[in-house]
């Protein structure tokens, strides 16, 4: 794979980096990492099945990351409800 395969990958990583860059530093981090071992076991010639693991733990921790940032419906204030 290129250069532009390469670009291709990092491009929407940063851009998803940047979407919760307001998040706490440690959610930022984890996603970070998983985001960077994806592209690491991708590039380096690792065997599929360790990049497709890696790949579902990265989209574990994106889906973790998602159901944190949504508010429960008990804990929406009803003045937000009629508006």
């Amino acid at each position: 794979m290129g250069t532009a395969s390469v670009i291709w990958y990092v491009v929407p990583s940063l851009l998803l980096l940047f979407g919760l860059r307001r998040q706490n530093f440690v959610v930022l981090t984890v996603l970070a990492a998983a985001l960077a071992a994806v592209g690491v076991t991708m590039y380096n010639g690792a065997a599929l099945s360790t990049h497709l693991n890696t790949a579902f733990a990265a989209g574990l921790v994106i889906a973790a990351i998602m159901f944190l940032l949504v508010v429960p419906p008990w804990q929406i204030k009803p003045e937000l409800l009629s508006s």
